[in-house]
């Protein structure tokens, strides 16, 4: 498992040998492979929104960075499948997206729960305790609320807000229009606020 912080400071690691994660070989260097600059680049770019956007899906850190290990891997490796290097930010997010399906599959299969603490790493956020423990409330009650929305709508909810990307990245990612993404989004976000006002309703 990578170790915390490491991928962010490791961007030119990543371009002679990749994440090593334990027991993996070492990833040859071709001609479709990307430059050292352009891959460092994009790696710092990207790095912290696939991390938001993994944690938020994984609801595990750990899990999420091999994730992100994983995924730049991969886009390594396959560059010389990116047609149009504008695009790389949903080509990306597709890549972890088909790596976190993978992840939970195996999951699923060795019937090993995902963690059910959403907000670690949240400590050094807080000022005081009384205020992580508010941020921790309202992280969990958002979180049990988003649990009653379709996969879909969380995996687009998760990749416009925690990941960052637009309409057109999301489409891409998911495989649909962007008018489709535009309405999951609002039907999502219409949802939440319907339960929210529910769940305030009995309080």
């Amino acid at each position: 498992m990578a170790e915390r912080g490491q991928l962010r400071s490791d961007s030119g690691g990543l371009l002679a040998g990749m994440v090593r994660r334990r027991g993996a070989p070492q990833v040859e260097v071709d001609a479709t492979c990307p430059d050292h600059e352009l891959f460092s680049a994009i790696f710092e770019e990207y790095f912290p929104r696939l991390m938001s956007y993994a944690t938020s899906r994984l609801r595990d850190r750990d899990l999420a960075e091999d994730v992100v290990a994983e995924t730049f891997k991969q886009a390594y490796l396959r560059w010389g499948t990116l047609r149009d290097q504008g695009a790389v930010g949903g080509w990306l997010f597709s890549i972890a997206h088909n790596v976190m399906v993978s992840h939970m599959r195996a999951r699923a299969r060795t019937g090993l729960p995902l963690e059910d603490s959403p907000v670690e790493g949240w400590a050094d956020m807080a000022p005081s305790p009384e205020e992580e423990i508010i941020r921790q409330d309202e992280a969990e009650r958002l979180l049990r609320l988003l649990a009653r929305l379709s996969p879909r709508e969380q995996e687009a909810l998760a990749l416009r807000f925690d990941g960052g990307l637009s309409s057109r990245e999301i489409a891409e990612v998911l495989g649909t229009s962007e008018g489709n993404v535009r309405l999951i989004i609002f039907r999502a976000l219409r949802r939440l606020r319907q339960l929210m006002e529910a769940e305030e309703g009995r309080e």
